[in-house]
């Protein structure tokens, strides 16, 4: 998102002047989400069905701090050398799509910032303090809510957008709640 953010500029300059700056295609962010998730069953001597990983891959993949943690709580879940499914990926896409995720969206979007640290404090001990992925959580949820203005911008259906963004939908009408209380530019 940085390339397509005015503010993304200088975080993009101190990279170039103090390592290397690759900006990777939406392909090849895919295919290296995708050699991470592989690498990561691999060390765990798990598997995954091919109905899970097409939707892991399809939810999380370009994001590797939140496909870390989900990853590891879908291993933990399998047992090591044990099989993901499907319908444990449907499990834990409740959870990651949870109402306290949306409630702190909607407390981010109201600019209630005590109520959204009270739930940001509930979503560390429910996590058992994974800031890390915590924080992949909330990055996840502001990409798709920037993806989503983008969208809405120009001009794309709540369906559409929907759709897009891979919401389910019973998600729908709080995402699309939330979404009225950020601009592009807030986002960015």
């Amino acid at each position: 998102e940085a390339e397509n953010s005015e503010k993304g500029e200088g975080l993009r300059k101190l990279i170039q002047e103090k390592g290397e700056f690759i900006a990777l295609d939406e392909r090849d962010k895919k295919e290296a989400g995708n050699r991470f998730l592989k690498e990561k069953l691999r060390r765990a001597r798990a598997t995954m069905t091919p109905q899970a990983l097409a939707r892991i891959e399809a939810e999380v993949s370009e994001n590797p701090i939140f496909l870390n943690t989900m990853l590891d709580r879908l291993v933990a879940r399998a047992g090591e050398g044990g099989q993901i499914t499907e319908a444990m990926v449907n499990d834990l896409e409740e959870d990651w799509s949870s109402v306290n995720v949306f409630q702190l969206g909607d407390a981010l979007a109201g600019r209630k910032p005590e109520t959204a640290l009270i739930l940001v404090r509930r979503l560390l001990d429910e996590s058992e303090n994974d800031l890390i992925g915590l924080i992949g959580m909330l990055h996840w949820q502001i990409r798709r809510f920037w993806k989503a203005r983008v969208l809405l911008d120009e001009g794309n259906s709540e369906t559409g957008i929907a759709r897009q963004c891979r919401l389910s939908p019973k998600q729908v009408p709080y995402f699309m709640r939330q979404l009225k209380g950020f601009s592009r530019r807030k986002l960015e």
